[in-house]
């Protein structure tokens, strides 16, 4: 006869572990949807150019790379109440497809320098963090602009002490300013609303 309680003495498997990702890592095309617990990843379309921008409780669907040091699980290793996965994946291909659509409106309409300050904006939305250690070779790949257009546009916040650029990285002085300078297509998406039961 079958029990109508739950066993507690029966070991219940423990969830498979934070996968660690280091900078610089690339995830290629087909690879699984994980849940990113740590960390800002950005999505790339297939010529390695900005999709989108993801951080904490959202889920990485597509190719792209690590902008910091970050920590993920699979799709289905995420501990949340019956019926919030699936709600929560489907709100994530939402706002993928929502700000997918922003990308392409913003390359028809707005200037390289808020197309910058909007990435930079967002970055730092999602890492919290006020240094961003990004080359200005691999800012222009993201965004699709020549090297020397970004090295003016980041010239232009410094002049007006929004950040401070250094070697190999970008220091916030200002992130009211920088979202102003920002056209916001991606920093007002940055990071979704954590579902109920998500883990912190």
């Amino acid at each position: 006869m079958a029990s109508d309680f739950h066993d507690s003495t029966i070991p219940q498997p423990a969830p498979p572990p934070n996968v660690p990702a280091a900078r610089g890592d690339r995830r290629g095309p087909g690879a699984t949807a994980v849940w990113i617990e740590a960390g800002v990843f950005v999505e790339t379309t297939r010529a390695r150019r900005l999709a989108r921008v993801v951080g904490p409780g959202d889920l990485i669907q597509g190719e792209g790379v690590w902008v910091t040091e970050g920590l993920y699980r699979e799709g289905d290793a995420v501990a949340l109440p019956e019926g919030v996965q699936g709600d929560r994946a489907q709100a994530a291909a939402d706002r993928r497809v929502r700000v997918l659509k922003a990308r392409l409106d913003c390359l028809m309409t707005h200037s390289s320098l808020t197309r910058l300050a909007d990435l930079l904006a967002t970055i730092h939305e999602c890492n919290g963090e006020s240094r961003i250690v990004l080359t200005q070779q691999e800012l222009a790949e993201l965004v699709g602009l020549r090297r020397a257009t970004v090295n003016e546009g980041l010239q232009a916040l410094q002049d007006r002490r929004i950040l401070r650029v250094g070697r190999g990285r970008i220091d916030i002085l200002d992130a009211a300013g920088l979202a102003k300078a920002a056209c916001g297509c991606e920093s007002g998406e940055a990071v979704p609303p954590r579902s109920p039961g998500a883990e912190s």
